[in-house]
């Protein structure tokens, strides 16, 4: 097995612990459950640093709540423009701004590529 697999499979697992699910709690409470990116209702908590030691992935300082829309579009955009978020040292504030012009980016060029399919249906 890769080592990339390994580490998805422990990410997985711990993801699924009672550890985690404390601690996911602990970051949508001080975030008062609103999305680092939309303001809507965060529900979920996006890390953007991994480590081989899983535990070392709590570190606040990394973790963002986040909305499930939000967080597929941050790992959509991310697939597309990794370097946007290049660096794991960036910090919470660093990570919502990027998130932030980057999914709003990402929305206005969609919307724009519909408006025109619109006007050449019309």
């Amino acid at each position: 097995m890769r080592n990339h697999e390994q580490h998805r499979r422990r990410h997985e697992d711990y993801l699924a612990s009672a550890a985690w699910a404390e601690r996911k709690e602990q970051a949508l409470v001080a975030a008062r459950h609103l999305c680092s990116i939309c303001d809507g209702l965060a529900d979920q908590v996006h890390h953007w640093r991994y480590a081989d030691d899983l535990a070392r992935n709590d570190d606040p300082r990394y973790q963002a709540a986040i909305c499930s829309d939000c967080h597929i579009l941050i790992h959509l955009v991310h697939c597309l423009h990794p370097d946007e978020f290049h660096g794991s040292d960036l910090t919470r504030d660093a990570w919502v701004w990027r998130a932030r012009r980057v999914v709003s980016e990402w929305l206005r060029v969609q919307r724009e590529q519909i408006e025109k399919q619109i006007v050449r249906s019309v």
